[in-house]
C-alpha cells in the first residue's frame, strides 16, 4: 500500500504544473497531502510491526524523521 500511495502522490504532484483550473489543482493538492500523510501514517505502523520491541522507539524516531526531512526538502527541490 504504501508504493502506490507514494506514486499516487508523486504523479499528483507533476500534475499541479499542468493544471490549468483552480479545482484541478485544488484536488491535485488534496490527493498529494492525503497520500503523502497517510503513506507516512502507514510507514509508521509498518515500522512498530517489522522491528523487534528493543529498537522499536528508535526505529520509530528515524523514519518520522526522514518523513519530516523529505517534508521539507520536497518543496524545496520542487521550487528549484
Amino acid at each position: 500500500m504504501l508504493v502506490p500511495m507514494y506514486a499516487l502522490g508523486a504523479v499528483s504532484l507533476t500534475l499541479l504544473g499542468m493544471g490549468r483550473s483552480s479545482f484541478v489543482i485544488y484536488t491535485l493538492v488534496a490527493i498529494a497531502g492525503a497520500s503523502t500523510i497517510g503513506a507516512q501514517n502507514l510507514v509508521q505502523a509498518y515500522v512498530s510491526q517489522y522491528y523487534p520491541p528493543n529498537i522499536r522507539s528508535t526505529a520509530l524516531g528515524v523514519a518520522s524523521g526522514i518523513g519530516r526531512i523529505g517534508g521539507m526538502l520536497g518543496p524545496i527541490l520542487g521550487g528549484f
